[in-house]
């Protein structure tokens, strides 16, 4: 399932299961280093954010949760992760921005998901 974030002109591809992540990267970049790498992460935990660079400089942003919680976690990370590549440093006194990509990732992943 992918989510655009139209404003920092990315997507996120999110899934919760960590089988259909691994499938999607390896048809898309068909790079065994990154496969394995997505692999070996997302098998390892129960949720996750990825974030990498491709060698032609795309941009990839992987969500992995199973459950709400996850979600609620891994939207946090992915929010601070878009914010950063874009330039903006989040702080104490300027959380706003943070906070509502947060909700917004948070939102139209639990809708695509269909998480309860």
């Amino acid at each position: 399932m992918k989510v655009d974030i139209p404003i920092y002109h990315h997507q996120i591809v999110a899934s919760n299961d960590a089988d259909a992540i691994v499938d999607y990267v390896r048809e898309v970049y068909k790079d065994p280093e990154i496969v394995n790498h997505v692999d070996e992460f997302v098998h390892s935990c129960l949720g996750g954010f990825i974030h990498f660079e491709t060698a032609n400089g795309h941009h990839a942003l992987l969500l992995l949760a199973p459950d709400t919680a996850t979600l609620c976690h891994e939207s946090v990370h992915a929010a601070w992760g878009i914010l950063d590549h874009a330039g903006v440093k989040v702080k104490a006194k300027n959380h706003e921005a943070l906070a509502y990509l947060t909700g917004f990732i948070f939102e139209e992943c639990h809708r695509e998901l269909g998480l309860k």
